[in-house]
Formats: C-alpha cells, sequence, structure tokens
C-alpha cells in the first residue's frame, strides 16, 4: 500500500520538530538558525526546555544532548511555557512548579 506509506510518512514529517525534516544540523547554532530562534543561554538546573513548531505544539529540548521529544519528560528540571509564554519551571519527579528558576 504504497499511499499509507506516503501518508505516514507526511504524518511523521508534520511531528517532527523544523530542522528534523531540513538536512540534520551539526551544532546547536545551526539548528537554532534552521528553527529560527534567537541564541539564548539555558537556566543552570534545567534539564528540558519546552519549545513550540510554527504551528505551535508543543515539544521538549533536552538542553544538554539536543535531543527532542513530544512527550513531557520524566525527570529533570522542565522550563514550561505559560499561556502568555511566561517562563515557570516544574520538577517532575517531585511535581513542584516555579516561578523562579532551580537552584535560586
Amino acid at each position: 500500500f504504497p499511499q499509507v506509506q506516503a501518508a505516514d510518512e507526511l504524518l511523521a514529517q508534520a511531528k517532527s520538530p523544523p530542522w528534523e525534516s531540513e538536512a540534520k544540523a551539526t551544532s546547536q547554532e545551526e539548528k537554532e538558525q534552521a528553527t529560527g530562534s534567537e541564541t539564548k543561554k539555558s537556566v543552570a538546573g534545567v534539564r528540558w526546555e519546552e519549545m513550540l513548531t510554527e504551528d505551535k505544539e508543543r515539544y521538549y529540548h533536552e538542553v544538554a544532548t539536543g535531543k527532542t521529544q513530544w512527550e513531557l519528560p520524566s525527570e529533570g528540571w522542565v522550563s514550561l511555557l505559560d499561556d502568555d509564554g511566561s517562563k515557570y519551571y516544574w520538577d517532575p519527579v517531585v511535581g513542584t512548579t516555579t516561578w523562579d528558576p532551580p537552584g535560586q
């Protein structure tokens, strides 16, 4: 069923963060250029950052490795985005949320 396979491939591409559908970027800077985001410093202690696709779908970026995933991380501090775009922080292991970066 080639048509079904083609539809599955299109769905997979639509669910991938933008840089995965383009040529693989070799550095974090190239990934940020591919997504149109500016270079930014991460907050110490934050393992994951919530990101948005152009369609406003949420996905999660592991700061140290560059790994991305659609599922909420289950460990390590996560920088999340409030509906108004404000950052807050969540520790999924203990269920703690705070407006202040971890360790402050």
